[in-house]
């Protein structure tokens, strides 16, 4: 509350489950799947619909946020 930010228009950008759990459970409006080492361990174990994209680098995440 202190920093003003708005959940519903907030992505989490994550690499682990967890991550993107996280971002789930905060109502966010977003999450994000990056592919470092861990990531791609974690894409295999995604259940579908947790992640609205997933990118090979943070910036290519970063990108996809702005153009939405």
């Amino acid at each position: 509350r202190e920093l003003r930010i708005s959940p519903q228009d907030s992505y989490m950008i994550g690499d682990k489950l967890s991550d993107l759990q996280v971002g789930k459970n905060a109502k966010l409006k977003g999450r994000l799947l990056v592919r470092t080492e861990n990531g791609i361990e974690t894409e295999k174990a995604m259940p579908t619909g947790l992640s609205l994209y997933v990118g090979d680098y943070l910036l290519s995440c970063a990108r996809w946020v702005l153009s939405h």
